[in-house]
């Protein structure tokens, strides 16, 4: 299968970036950025998506340290364009119990980032800001609506199609298999990435009827971050108990069906026969 995992984000640093370094001089850094999505048919959410930037660059690559240091050198409110892949990541998540007060942390815990590959200032948008809190968002919708937020992803589903009745409205969802097509250093064992789809409207209904385990897609869209609760046990006193989290989907633009979906007559088969 053609590996192709890309994404686009065009938005302003909603705060300075978040910095951490060990022993080593190794260091991590996390961006938040606030970017903007065209409309959907079928999904009803804000037009905004905060979004994470993950980088871990190593200090003994000349390569990655100036990218680290372009990453560094950022402040709250600088308009960026950032090109990269998406990173679905299994990592520990802790919580507070509110029964006991005892740290607990869930293990395997998904986090989902964009992983830059290339990042360009475009502005600084602090005075705008200081002026108008709504002008960045503004800027965004008016000059960068079209490549704010541009996911294009090949894949191959790994999941049964289901509906998601639980949200404000209905959707389709199901979970991609993208292999990489950017090697990442410090990730030499993960090959491919699984993120999650949210499809809307017809687009949810074409993907529920015809898509299936095995299936091949190209999927054109935007990420969207959505705050969520986690359920998880605690250790100390047993008891049950909720933590906030969050959780990152591909929303469809379009989705193209290239191999191994169902068939129109395959399905007036099987209904004719279910009868």
């Amino acid at each position: 299968m053609a590996a192709h995992n890309q994404v686009r984000v065009l938005g302003y640093l909603l705060s300075d970036p978040a910095i951490y370094e060990d022993e080593t001089g190794d260091a991590k850094i996390y961006l938040a950025i606030r970017a903007c999505n065209r409309a959907v048919d079928g999904y009803p959410d804000s037009s905004f998506q905060d979004l994470l930037i993950f980088y871990d660059g190593a200090s003994k690559d000349h390569n990655r340290d100036k990218l680290m240091t372009r990453l560094k050198s950022l402040v709250a409110y600088d308009l960026v364009d950032i090109k990269g892949v998406i990173n679905v990541l299994s990592v520990n998540k802790p919580s507070i119990c509110p029964s006991c007060g005892e740290k607990n942390v869930k293990v395997f815990g998904v986090s989902c980032f964009i992983y830059p590959i290339t990042v360009i200032k475009l502005d600084g948008l602090q005075a705008s800001a200081d002026y108008d809190e709504k002008i960045p968002e503004r800027i965004l919708q008016e000059h960068y609506l079209e490549v704010s937020n541009d996911v294009d992803v090949v894949g191959t589903v790994v999941s049964d199609p289901e509906i998601v009745a639980g949200l404000k409205y209905p959707c389709c969802r199901y979970r991609l298999a993208v292999d990489r097509k950017y090697y990442i250093k410090t990730q030499d064992s993960i090959y491919v990435d699984h993120p999650w789809v949210y499809s809307y409207g017809k687009q949810g209904k074409n993907d529920m009827k015809y898509l299936q385990p095995g299936a091949v897609v190209f999927v054109s869209g935007f990420l969207r971050n959505r705050n969520v609760l986690n359920n998880i046990t605690c250790q100390n006193c047993d008891t049950e108990y909720q933590f906030e989290d969050i959780a990152t989907e591909i929303i469809p633009y379009s989705v193209e069906y290239m191999r191994n979906y169902k068939w129109d007559d395959e399905i007036d088969e099987k209904n004719l026969y279910c009868q």
